[in-house]
């Protein structure tokens, strides 16, 4: 049973899939989001990047098989099971800049702090607030990013970049005049 939980939570996207297969979790909307939803915009959105980092990585270790993937990712004690390990990792291999991983990491604290609190909260406790404030993507990229003040939406747009860009790898929307996605993300 347990064998099988983890396998459901092992079920990363693939390099070919677009936009809407990645974020089919209604994460892409453009209805006003609802709050009380937020704990599960935070979870979801940082799902995605963490198994994002783990296809980038996982493009570093070609002919890996399922049980070597197993033993690396998903097994107690694996040295990639938890989200800080995989951002260490995807820095120290030129994945992701210093920029990125500042951005990653401050995600992964937010993510904790949704995961494992007791308290009811929002993308409008102050503190929480102030931590989406210190993400950089959207100053990096303000035209892909829109002109977004919200917490709320700076936090999913900057996860949405970063997890649709760690997962297809792609330097598809380049600005001929400008520098590229990868460029932008590894900041």
């Amino acid at each position: 049973v347990l064998n099988d939980l983890r396998r459901l939570g092992g079920v990363r996207p693939k390099p070919s899939d677009d936009a809407p297969e990645i974020w089919h979790f209604g994460l892409l909307s453009f209805k006003a989001r609802d709050p009380r939803e937020d704990r599960a915009v935070v979870l979801v959105s940082a799902t995605v990047i963490e198994q994002g980092l783990e296809a980038a990585l996982l493009e570093r270790f070609p002919g890996l098989g399922t049980d070597e993937e197993r033993l690396i990712f998903e097994d107690d004690g694996a040295p990639l099971r938890d989200f800080g390990s995989k951002i260490r990792l995807s820095y120290a291999l030129g994945i992701i800049g210093s920029k990125a991983k500042a951005d990653l990491d401050l995600i992964r604290q937010i993510r904790n702090t949704f995961a494992h609190s007791r308290a009811e909260i929002t993308f409008d406790v102050p503190q929480v607030a102030a931590a989406c404030a210190l993400l950089t993507l959207n100053e990096r990229w303000p035209n892909m990013m829109g002109d977004v003040d919200d917490p709320r939406e700076i936090f999913i747009q900057t996860a949405f970049q970063y997890g649709l860009y760690l997962i297809t790898d792609c330097d598809k929307a380049n600005d001929p005049d400008g520098p590229t996605l990868r460029q932008r993300i590894l900041g």
